[in-house]
């Protein structure tokens, strides 16, 4: 179970905390948790996605690596952490970049990237929530989406990943 602090509409913390219980969190109007996620991109503009375990919480589908800030990190630490847990990969500050941030419903989530020529050999599945990676350029990446391997809502990286790849 995963404590996660709660902050206010100008992402302020609020001192309150939330427990996060089997992917369900439990918040009231105006209470905000951070997620993160990293789109990692290599040389051939190929998208890096990961499959989670099929007992977790959207099972089998491929996404970027992400998940929830957790009481006393930063937006940067939590994605440092994901990377480690997820995929076994130790990020530093200067490889990774925030794409963009923004607030909706119940979370302020901030998307990052990282462009590096990543092997999937080189890659551990640590905490073993996923089982899977691999590269897809980004007409598989729609075609999963729409083929409901992907959550509809990663469909938003598309239009980011052609104003990143504008001129090559």
């Amino acid at each position: 179970m995963e404590i996660l602090d709660i902050y206010d509409e100008n992402r302020k913390l609020t001192g309150k905390t939330v427990n996060r219980n089997q992917g369900k969190i439990l918040l009231q109007k105006g209470e905000y948790v951070i997620q993160v996620k990293c789109w990692i991109l290599n040389d051939k503009n190929e998208i890096l996605l990961t499959q989670r375990r099929k007992d977790k919480y959207n099972g089998g589908m491929w996404e970027p690596t992400g998940g929830l800030v957790i009481t006393g990190e930063t937006s940067i630490q939590a994605i440092q952490r994901e990377l480690y847990e997820e995929i076994g990969i130790k990020a530093s500050d200067k490889d990774i970049e925030i794409l963009k941030s923004f607030r909706d419903e119940h979370f302020f989530r901030d998307i990052y990237i990282i462009r590096s020529n990543i092997s999937l050999n080189d890659l551990s599945f640590i905490d073993k929530e996923v089982i899977n990676a691999k590269y897809v350029t980004i007409s598989e990446f729609e075609q999963m989406i729409n083929d409901n391997q992907i959550n509809e809502w990663n469909r938003e990286f598309i239009e980011t990943y052609n104003n990143l790849n504008k001129g090559l």
